[in-house]
């Protein structure tokens, strides 16, 4: 590792002397990740990872409008009454629709655990599908063999993604869905998973930028109806990652009331995305980082190659 960190690079040469000395088990999720360089910073410690974040933003009046009119409508056991609401946007008419799905699937109490695929059919794909609709730049695509892992390289990795968010041109998140009840330890190697892909599709991207803001990922992760929302990038020979929000999904009878919360983190996870994408056509070369400044990706065969 080059960098001008010295904390950073002792703590990246000593998880690496761990590893060698066959100190690390694949269970280590924190280790892994300093592995290949991924380390976890909050805001005030790591601005560079906020140019890359849109401000968190409220919601338009007339949707503020809908939130209510559905949250009424649950608590009264009544129709939900929507009328004379404009809507003015494609982005308006994605949340409207998001609400009324809302209404429709959650507003009584399931009377069984949800299953993965049942997670993702009626509440994931409810609220990213409307957002990431190919209306407009970029959209999402459900069980996709990511780009990154159908090409022959040394850190490559089987296990595709859940979902990908896909522009026209590249590969900008991925996101992985778990169903209630999983594990922590399986909901922590799901975020390792999303952390590291997020960091293959950033490389791929970084080979190809235009301009400095598109020198960036980001990552979803959903265990039953808590989410997580990340930004990966590239900064000083090493890969800060910030997690940029928590909340609960509004997709059950019993979390409804956290809409306005839930579609505001999503409006800047998409807008964020909107932003990173070049809008400018130059024919100079562009080169961002320098190829060996990159740090491979360590997956879970190579600490089990370390241990054996």
């Amino acid at each position: 590792m080059v960098t001008s960190n010295s904390n950073i690079k002792s703590i990246y040469d000593n998880t690496h002397n761990l590893a060698f000395e066959k100190l690390l088990k694949p269970s280590d999720i924190e280790k892994r990740l300093l592995l290949s360089a991924l380390f976890e910073t909050s805001h005030p410690n790591n601005p560079a990872n906020r140019q890359y974040i849109v401000p968190l933003k409220k919601l338009p009046k007339n949707i503020i409008q809908c939130v209510r009119a559905m949250e009424q409508a649950i608590e009264n056991r009544t129709v939900i009454n929507l009328q004379g609401i404009p809507l003015n946007t494609v982005n308006e008419v994605a949340l409207y629709h998001i609400l009324v799905g809302i209404y429709l699937n959650h507003s009584k109490p399931t009377k069984w655990p949800s299953s993965e695929i049942d997670l993702i059919a009626k509440s994931v794909s409810e609220l990213l599908c409307s957002l990431w609709s190919p209306h407009n730049d970029i959209t999402v695509s459900w069980d996709f063999s990511t780009w990154i892992n159908k090409q022959k390289m040394p850190d490559s990795i089987s296990t595709r993604p859940d979902l990908v968010f896909c522009s026209g041109l590249c590969e900008v998140g991925n996101g992985e869905i778990k169903p209630v009840g999983t594990s922590k330890s399986c909901v922590d190697l799901a975020r390792a998973r999303v952390l590291e892909t997020c960091k293959r599709q950033l490389h791929v991207r970084l080979k190809n930028a235009l301009l400095p803001i598109e020198a960036v990922t980001f990552g979803l992760l959903v265990y039953g109806l808590c989410y997580e929302t990340f930004v990966v990038s590239f900064s000083d020979g090493y890969y800060p990652y910030e997690r940029v929000s928590v909340g609960l999904l509004p997709t059950s009878f019993n979390s409804y009331k956290n809409a306005e919360k839930t579609l505001m983190d999503l409006i800047q996870l998409k807008e964020s995305m909107s932003m990173s994408l070049s809008t400018e056509i130059t024919s100079e070369e562009f080169i961002l980082v320098k190829k060996d400044l990159l740090i491979p990706t360590v997956s879970y065969s190579s600490i089990v190659k370390y241990n054996n």
